[in-house]
């Protein structure tokens, strides 16, 4: 073992000497000491090496290194002259760290000034080779190496913080199409006689730019963390091709094991709550709401199924013209073949009342037979149902003492009722089938009346079984019937 250490450093030495003997004097003198003492300096001595020395930028100076490092001084490279060779050397120095081989960096740049390859598709090329680790790469690291190898200038920060914020959200290939697709890489491009290029999108996530942005935010502000990209883009997915809504999306992360174990205290659950959902800090009265839910008991899915199932948030949605993607999850839902109640609190647990049951399974069989539109519901709740005064007009009290469950299936199994029979009937078949929807309870002075009301197209439009009344307005109502407004009635299914 002794031996072989000693010809280790025999060898070493002599290829320091020979290197030293290959030093011009320009070099020593533009240095103060040749690059031979100077590689001695460092590998016998334990001086410090100067500076440049770690040539493969791994952060260690070895033996091969310091070889390099005499070797370009004593061979300097020399700069390309032409636009497209300096794109070439840029990319290879930000991606691979190290200076390409001339024939190879000048064949790329014919290559780029002739159009058989584009600016965008050589980053893809470099970026499939072995040498070049993108996992190596933090997120920030990855959009400063975006400035550095597309656009050859370092990031300003307002576009840094832009894309730093995406990268969260999109994939490392969604970051590259951008800086492609961007005005002033087409213009150096152009400049410099190469085309830009484009650079395809596939994973659903990208390519439906819109929902990710209303989807990944309830991950990454619920968990604290970012988004994952496989889940991303089964979530994202699912919406667009209509497997699931934006709701039942919101429901689904609200049992994420992340979401209940985030370390946050009350107060920034609640307010990473809004910020996901609504994408707004809670006003003082409703973090005191979501806060006493929590305190009392509930869970952070309790809470985040209560606000998913707020005229805010699908407010939000619309407004974002997702409107088709809103099914509102009811008082009732499905969930891996089996039914469950939602309380207003949030609060799910499954559904074990047979009538309740049975009466939701008959509302499935209906919506699929007759249709799911309004006029489908509306007019196969005309046809299965007749007025007969059958008992005296309920107080709103007695009606939620007995349970709209009962009404609602009476209805479902008989002709002849009263006005909160059918608006019960009607209320869960449109429940079922997704709309916004609620009941209304009204006076004409002789007793009290009750219809239904649907959030269509940004509007509550009105439809009352009993008089055979359709699509009406409000003014239409009071024109009808002299009603007078006592209050709306969200029925819970129980």
């Amino acid at each position: 073992m002794k031996n072989g250490i000693k010809m280790s450093i025999a060898a070493l030495i002599s290829s320091v000497a020979v290197l030293s003997a290959a030093v011009p004097a320009s070099a020593a003198e533009s240095s103060g000491k040749s690059s031979a003492d100077a590689v001695k300096d460092v590998v016998l001595l334990w001086q410090s090496p100067a500076e440049g020395s770690d040539v493969n930028g791994d952060g260690e100076i070895n033996v091969l290194d310091l070889m390099r490092y005499k070797y370009n001084i004593i061979n300097p490279v020399t700069e390309p002259e032409t636009a497209a060779g300096k794109f070439v050397y840029g990319l290879y120095r930000n991606m691979l760290g190290k200076d390409p081989d001339p024939a190879v960096a000048e064949d790329y740049a014919k290559q780029l000034e002739s159009g058989n390859i584009s600016a965008s598709g050589l980053f893809l090329q470099l970026a499939k080779r072995p040498d070049f680790d993108q996992d190596s790469f933090s997120d920030e690291e990855y959009v400063t190496l975006m400035y550095r190898a597309l656009l050859g200038r370092e990031p300003d920060e307002q576009g840094y913080k832009n894309w730093c914020g995406r990268i969260k959200l999109f994939s490392r290939t969604y970051v590259l199409h951008g800086f492609a697709a961007s005005d002033e890489f087409k213009k150096l491009c152009s400049e410099s006689g190469m085309a830009p290029g484009e650079v395809a999108l596939a994973e659903p996530r990208d390519v439906n730019d819109g929902i990710t942005r209303a989807v990944a935010p309830m991950i990454v502000s619920l968990t604290g963390k970012p988004a994952d990209g496989t889940k991303l883009n089964e979530l994202v997915g699912n919406i667009k091709d209509g497997k699931k809504t934006f709701q039942e999306t919101a429901f689904e992360v609200a049992e994420y094991d992340d979401v209940t174990s985030a370390e946050m205290s009350e107060d920034e659950f609640v307010n990473a709550l809004f910020t996901g959902l609504l994408d707004r800090a809670p006003s003082d009265d409703e973090k005191n709401i979501y806060k006493t839910l929590l305190s009392e008991g509930g869970s952070r899915a309790d809470a985040v199924r209560k606000l998913a199932a707020s005229e805010g948030f699908f407010g939000r949605f619309e407004s974002m013209g997702f409107g088709g993607n809103l099914r509102r999850i009811g008082s009732n839902y499905r969930k891996n073949d089996a039914w469950y109640h939602l309380e207003p609190s949030g609060k799910t647990y499954p559904v074990t009342n047979d009538v309740l049951l049975k009466l939701l399974d008959s509302c499935q069989s209906v919506l699929k037979e007759k249709g799911t539109s309004v006029d489908d519901i509306y007019k196969f709740c005309i046809s299965d149902s007749a007025y007969k005064y059958m008992e005296k007009t309920k107080t709103l009290e007695e009606l939620e003492e007995k349970g709209w469950t009962y009404f609602a299936d009476y209805a479902m199994h008989n002709y002849y009722s009263v006005c909160y029979y059918m608006a019960a009937q009607m209320d869960i078949l449109l429940e079922q089938a997704g709309y916004q929807c609620r009941v209304v309870h009204a006076t004409h002075g002789s007793g009290d009346h009750y219809w239904n009301q649907i959030y269509i197209n940004g509007t509550w439009t009105n439809y009352d079984v009993t008089n055979w009344w359709s699509n009406y307005t409000w003014d239409q109502m009071v024109a009808a019937g002299d009603y007078i407004l006592l209050g709306y009635v969200r029925p819970e299914y129980k």
